[in-house]
């Protein structure tokens, strides 16, 4: 005779379930997706970055947005994570990133928006199109 699962059982099947299907639709996203520390610095990249830019995403994380950034774009996008970073809302932005596998930038369209955790803001997170064609 078959046993109902303990409770904890079926919970922790359902947490690994969602986990599962949270990182198949994060992962399979055709833009870059992202999500930024309280100091603006990467936390968080998926494949598609490398897809887009060359780098691969471990190579970036806990450096600055900012920093993958044409130089000319810099002091614009540090202002767009300052304002996510205090909570408040932003229009799209477009910035270069001189991309490791190709020749010249490409233009990628951040959102970002604040990332709120215990009713703080705890970080930003955002996706980027690739706009360069």
């Amino acid at each position: 005779m078959d046993r109902p699962l303990p409770l904890r059982d079926a919970a922790e099947g359902t947490l690994r379930d969602t986990d599962r299907r949270y990182r198949d639709l994060v992962e399979g996203a055709r833009n870059i997706v992202l999500r930024l520390s309280e100091q603006g610095e990467f936390s968080f990249l998926n494949r598609t970055f490398e897809s887009i830019t060359g780098w691969a995403p471990h190579e970036w994380l806990g450096r600055p947005l900012v920093d993958v950034l044409h130089a000319d774009d810099r002091d614009r996008a540090r202002e767009a994570v300052r304002r996510a970073l205090a909570g408040e809302p932003l229009p799209p932005f477009d910035v270069r990133v001189t991309p490791a596998a190709r020749p010249g930038p490409c233009v990628l369209e951040v959102t970002l928006v604040p990332h709120t955790q215990d009713d703080r803001v705890a970080g930003a997170i955002g996706t980027a199109v690739d706009m360069t064609e």
